[in-house]
């Protein structure tokens, strides 16, 4: 496995923010039916690119989600260390990942947010390289 860093674009409702990230080739969170892949987001990095109500519905998934965006959710299972649970995600309109591999548009991809009472992560983001090409429905275009 290999990791590095680089960041993650992500475009939301006409919102785009730049986060860095830790691209980990060890990343293999994906959809169950789909197989999009995942990217994960700190708490803090989320804030300025969603909004409250939907990050607040991203820490209580098994509520209904906010009407505007019910077409764009998914809960993503996922095992951690022994654990089990299961990860609210969305979809974003837009995901660049861009890394010393280059950079590669992302339209089939979730965006999950680390709950309140989890410890932070080293770095902001946590993505997959932008070389990887694995199968499951990925969207992949050059950006550059």
């Amino acid at each position: 496995m290999a990791s590095y860093t680089g960041e993650v674009i992500i475009s939301w409702g006409g919102k785009t923010v730049s986060i860095p990230a830790l691209l980990d080739s060890g990343n293999t969170l994906r959809h169950p039916v789909n197989s999009w892949p995942v990217v994960i987001l700190e708490r803090k990095a989320a804030a300025g690119l969603l909004e409250e109500e939907v990050l607040n519905w991203l820490d209580q998934p098994l509520s209904l989600p906010p009407e505007a965006i019910a077409n764009k959710v998914a809960l993503i299972p996922y095992t951690s260390l022994g654990a089990r649970g299961l990860l609210a995600a969305v979809r974003p309109d837009r995901l660049v990942i861009s890394g010393a591999q280059g950079s590669r548009v992302l339209t089939q991809v979730y965006v999950a947010v680390r709950q309140k009472n989890q410890p932070p992560m080293e770095h902001q983001a946590l993505a997959f390289p932008a070389g990887m090409r694995k199968e499951g429905g990925l969207e992949w275009e050059n950006s550059g």
